[in-house]
């Protein structure tokens, strides 16, 4: 092959490479998070969004979460910015799992997940029942639900 050929074809390599990078968006982060980095994100600005329904959402959230159940994610996302920080929850983390999935189907750069949702969750609860009880004799707890078994056995 003559020099000339081969300087074309470096060029229209080089130039088709640049074109690749620039059309190919950015891959999307997915991932997992614990409780402290959910926390970590979301004073960084990432928006916190809980996929359950409204009334699991009012029985206690995360607070400063966003309730869009999962019904409503795909009219909800369409509004949102693809290159905010993303994270999803929900009870146990199967919703949370289809959610994230979704949205890093659809361009979001980066998507998080709460491992094992509420239900693993150990930091404040925000709503929840509105006429707890307090003072002597009530157990305090940090807004989670509480399984007490009153049977005995003699």
């Amino acid at each position: 092959m003559n020099k000339r050929v081969l300087i074309w074809l470096a060029v229209i390599a080089i130039f088709g490479a640049l074109l690749l990078a620039v059309t190919t968006p950015a891959a999307a982060v997915l991932k997992k998070v614990d409780g402290s980095e959910l926390t970590q994100l979301q004073d960084s600005g990432a928006m916190v969004v809980d996929v359950r329904s409204a009334s699991e959402y009012a029985s206690g959230h995360i607070p400063g979460a966003s309730n869009v159940p999962l019904e409503q994610l795909q009219q909800a996302a369409a509004t949102w910015s693809k290159d905010r920080a993303v994270v999803v929850y929900c009870a146990t983390g199967a919703r949370s799992a289809n959610a994230a999935a979704y949205l890093a189907g659809q361009g979001f750069r980066k998507v998080y997940d709460l491992t094992n949702g509420m239900v693993a969750w150990t930091g404040s609860v925000q709503g929840g029942a509105g006429g707890v009880p307090s003072g002597p004799g009530t157990v305090k707890t940090s807004g989670k639900p509480v399984f007490i078994d009153f049977s005995s056995s003699t």
